[in-house]
């Protein structure tokens, strides 16, 4: 792993710009995660049964990794989510899960 090093000319408008990409980024990963759900529900459909079922209940699996013990991470979900982790957002929850329930589709 690279070890970066802050440069001493660094301003709070640097801090904020790399905050809203890090809120660009988890939103970009919700969006790969509901097209993982959405396509692993469809190839479900199409593999023998034991084997679909087996997948739908493994559905969510390695869909992305924890972030919450970043100090960067930290500081972003203190700053900018009020210490919440805005990969656990109760909506994109339950989206996926209807996702998954075959309710919702995703563009592909």
């Amino acid at each position: 792993m690279i070890e970066y090093r802050c440069h001493d000319i660094c301003c709070d408008n640097c801090i904020v710009d790399f905050y809203n990409l890090i809120d660009i980024m988890i939103k970009d990963i919700q969006f790969l995660q509901a097209k993982a759900v959405y396509l692993r529900l469809l190839l479900s459909r199409t593999l023998p049964e034991y084997d679909g079922w087996l997948l739908r209940n493994d559905i969510f699996t390695d869909l992305a990794g924890c972030y919450w013990d970043n100090p960067a991470y930290k500081r972003f979900m203190e700053e900018f989510h009020s210490g919440l982790d805005p990969m656990d957002d109760e909506g994109h929850y339950k989206h996926i899960t209807r996702i998954r329930h075959g309710e919702e589709s995703v563009r592909l």
